[in-house]
């Protein structure tokens, strides 16, 4: 990778040698000082919570040739000195990558809830459409192989660059990713690379980093006003937006592309009648512009997971794809790992695993009602420590749509987790509940609890496999703690 020619397409780039000359290539590129090999160019990056450049020392120990930074350091190394080193980040791997994005057609989603479950409907439709469809986002990553772990939604420039590179490589024609707020506001993403915007709804979360709605707001708004048009035109730019939201609909002021529109209780280019919602799936009647209603038959429940078909089906009519491929993607999809997921052992009662983890989620997952007259709700729920606090009590209210309510522990790194209980708990009020910060204790609870048609929601964690208690890091998926459980519950039945 020739140096001096990456140096000129960064903008109000300046160098300065500190002693030596400009490598004339560098080996790679990086903004890890741990993992750092030799010759290549490390970028230092401020994040939330350190600063890059107190690692370059010991990037430069580790082989770095150069650094890209935002101020000089008293370093004996070539140095190349950059406005903003994210956005020379992202410059650098599409000039290192071979520009990916551009042999792509990209869906990016973002909205407060729903991005997962409506980025695995998009995959489904695509690939019933035949194309092959690769995926970036929370639960983890398909680049035209195996999954792959994910560590964040959306991955810094340079990794998500690296896998829209390996999609192409392995023969994907379009990637569907899930786009964090974090991301848009740190730079990680371009929006101006993407065709299809989806965005599902916005509600509170995340103010321990975005501090006010309005900024959260507008980092979400990012993704579709600065939409840029697409090079091909078999692959048209479209902003796809929840009209039930009237958040997400200010963004179409601003949109310089076409939008559709979905939803469900508003006029909508895209929306469904004869809804009829249960725990173990839905259907619905399916409208699109120019088409005849048609039947569909989802396999994830709720009416909330309706309005996430909806935007699937939105985009994948902003893509081009018809109505009766549409259709096949949406009931080919089963399930969402961790995304109001039904877990079943043999038992007479229901229980379903959900990522819920801010107020509207849980509000949405607790309108889910067990089919059998008089049959009770029960969840299981905390709050994580160390985030917006203010969203605690919140998240209590929203819990008293369930009959009964367990409040436990969530990832509680920096705070003590009775603190964090009876904060939730304050939200509950003099709704029917208990405190049992175990985990697993308080999921047998509810378990144990359960009669004949009951519901029991287990919420928070969704498809994660750990949980983060002060300084340690327990292995502990709610999905198998709870298929454990059950099964421990049938063989006392049994005997």
């Amino acid at each position: 990778m020739d140096l001096q020619e990456l140096w000129r397409r960064l903008d109000g780039a300046q160098f300065r040698n500190a002693g030596q000359q400009m490598p004339r290539s560098i080996t790679g590129i990086t903004y890890n000082s741990k993992t750092t090999k030799k010759g290549e160019l490390f970028f230092c990056l401020r994040g939330t919570k350190s600063d890059g450049h107190a690692f370059a020392a010991e990037a430069v120990q580790g082989g770095a040739s150069a650094l890209v930074v935002e101020e000089f350091l008293p370093l004996d190394v070539p140095q190349i000195k950059v406005p903003d080193s994210r956005a020379a980040l992202a410059e650098a791997a599409r000039w290192y990558f071979g520009d990916p994005a551009k042999r792509l057609g990209l869906v990016g989603v973002t909205g407060t809830n729903g991005k997962t479950t409506t980025a695995f409907l998009i995959r489904s439709i695509f690939e019933q459409a035949g194309r092959k469809t690769g995926m970036i986002g929370t639960v983890y990553n398909l680049l035209g192989g195996e999954p792959q772990p994910s560590a964040m939604t959306t991955p810094e420039s340079l990794d998500l660059t690296a896998m829209l590179a390996e999609a192409v490589q392995n023969g994907c024609r379009w990637v569907v990713m899930e786009v964090s707020s974090h991301a848009l506001a740190m730079g990680r993403v371009d929006p101006a690379e993407i065709h299809i915007a989806v965005v599902t709804n916005i509600t509170r979360d995340h103010f321990e980093f975005h501090g006010t709605f309005e900024h959260y707001w507008a980092s979400k708004a990012r993704l579709v006003r600065e939409l840029g048009a697409a090079p091909d035109p078999h692959q048209p730019s479209a902003a796809v937006l929840n009209a039930d939201d009237e958040a997400v609909m200010a963004m179409a002021k601003g949109a310089e592309t076409p939008v559709l529109t979905f939803g469900l209780t508003h006029p909508a280019d895209v929306t469904a009648s004869q809804v009829e919602t249960g725990v173990t799936g839905c259907r619905f009647l399916l409208h699109t512009p120019g088409a005849t209603p048609t039947p569909v038959r989802l396999r994830l429940p709720g009416t909330f997971n309706v309005n996430n078909a909806l935007a699937a089906a939105a985009a994948a009519r902003a893509a081009g794809i018809d109505l009766g491929r549409i259709v096949s993607g949406l009931e080919a999809c089963r399930h969402v790992p961790g995304r109001a997921e039904v877990i079943e052992e043999g038992q007479d009662f229901h229980v379903i695993v959900d990522f819920a983890h801010n107020p509207d989620a849980l509000r949405k997952i607790v309108s889910l009602r067990p089919d059998k007259p008089g049959a009770r709700t029960i969840i299981v729920f905390g709050a994580e420590g160390g985030k917006d606090q203010g969203k605690r009590p919140q998240m209590g209210e929203a819990a008293r749509g369930a009959d009964y309510a367990i409040v436990t522990s969530d990832n509680v790194p920096k705070e003590e987790p009775e603190a964090v209980a009876s904060q939730v708990a304050a939200g509950l009020g003099g709704h029917p509940h208990e405190i049992i910060l175990d985990r697993r204790t308080a999921i047998a609870r509810a378990l144990e609890m359960a009669r004949p048609g009951d519901l029991v929601i287990i919420a928070g964690k969704g498809h994660e496999q750990t949980w983060v208690v002060g300084n340690q890091r327990i292995a502990f998926d709610d999905r198998a703690v709870v298929r454990e459980l059950l099964k421990a519950i049938r063989n006392q039945t049994e005997v």
